[in-house]
């Protein structure tokens, strides 16, 4: 069975799935991806593969945060997603094959170990402060659905997921999102596809919400540490070339940290030079030396903004 691969991306992030796309290709042979850009891209093909879009007006009301959960309208029938602030770092088609080897309905995520041993050791204030930081306000959850137990939450990161199409059930999930907008806007919380706050923590917090009140034919199966976090520097003490877990660590995400790109500084990124040298490897093999000329400049102008807010913060500190 194919297991497709998608990229979700914005326009501030195409640098980024340059270099994604590039390792992907290097690491499995004949990948098949599919690209998720901003609505107003306007081709059938970025970066030298499908680009897909829904046509249902429903599916499009998925925006901004929520763009990538659309997968599951997708061709696949099952499939990896990535965040385009990622990079692969080993051979993917273990990961590939488990995907295609389990049993459906199911979505597949990853998990820190050191993080899961601290939970389970943990006491509820600290679990309810954990899934408040992933999921979603507790009490406007409740508010939301008072049936809704937070306890029974999964804590998913939805930049690093896997599941078949048939994980959720389409039009139910499309009938809660809508009960979703309705609620963020009778409470005056703003657009609930671009909030960070109210019951859910954005995508993945509805996500896991779905999956735990709506979806209870779906199993949820986690892979302790297959993404390494970007703010971490596990990986400095771990071994490529390690087949002892061939799903150890296949990738890393820089998800809430500091990201990498063309400019080269010292510490800026966990991985950064691995990262440039996908990007440089794209631009070479699709002859995109004004792009990388481009992405250079754009990284320069966030690397000015970063320096000129950590200066204002110490002056006004």
């Amino acid at each position: 069975m194919t297991v497709a691969i998608y990229v979700s991306t914005m326009r501030s992030d195409y640098r980024l799935a340059k270099a994604l796309i590039a390792s992907i290709e290097a690491h499995l042979r004949s990948p098949l991806i599919y690209v998720i850009p901003d609505d107003d891209y306007p081709g059938d093909e970025m970066f030298g593969h499908p680009v897909w879009r829904p046509s249902d007006p429903r599916v499009l009301e998925l925006d901004r945060y929520y763009k990538k959960l659309r997968v599951f309208w997708g061709p696949a029938e099952r499939f990896m997603h990535m965040d385009a602030d990622q990079l692969v770092l080993r051979d993917l088609k273990p990961y590939l094959d488990t995907i295609a080897a389990a049993q459906g309905p199911f979505v597949m995520a990853n998990r820190r170990s050191s993080t899961t041993k601290k939970l389970e050791a943990a006491d509820e204030s600290a679990r309810k402060r954990a899934f408040e930081g992933m999921t979603g306000d507790v009490a406007a959850l409740a508010s939301f659905d008072p049936s809704f137990d937070w306890r029974a939450g999964h804590l998913l990161n939805s930049g690093e997921f896997s599941a078949s199409k048939n994980a959720i059930d389409h039009d139910t999930f499309l009938e809660v999102f809508a009960t979703g907008k309705q609620f963020y806007a009778e409470h005056g919380m703003g657009p609930m596809t671009g909030m960070r706050a109210g019951p859910f923590y954005t995508d993945q917090g509805f996500l896991s919400y779905f999956l735990a009140a709506h979806a209870p034919g779906t199993r949820v199966e986690w892979l302790d540490d297959l993404y390494a976090w970007g703010g971490r520097d596990e990986l400095t003490r771990y071994r490529d070339d390690d087949s002892t877990d061939p799903l150890k660590w296949v990738a890393v995400h820089w998800a809430g940290c500091p990201r990498p790109g063309p400019i080269p500084l010292p510490g800026r990124a966990l991985c950064a030079a691995q990262w440039r040298r996908d990007h440089r490897r794209y631009c070479r093999r699709h002859g995109d030396w004004s792009g990388y000329l481009q992405d250079s400049l754009q990284d320069a102008g966030s690397l000015a903004w970063q320096a000129g807010s950590r200066l204002k913060r110490r002056l006004t500190g």
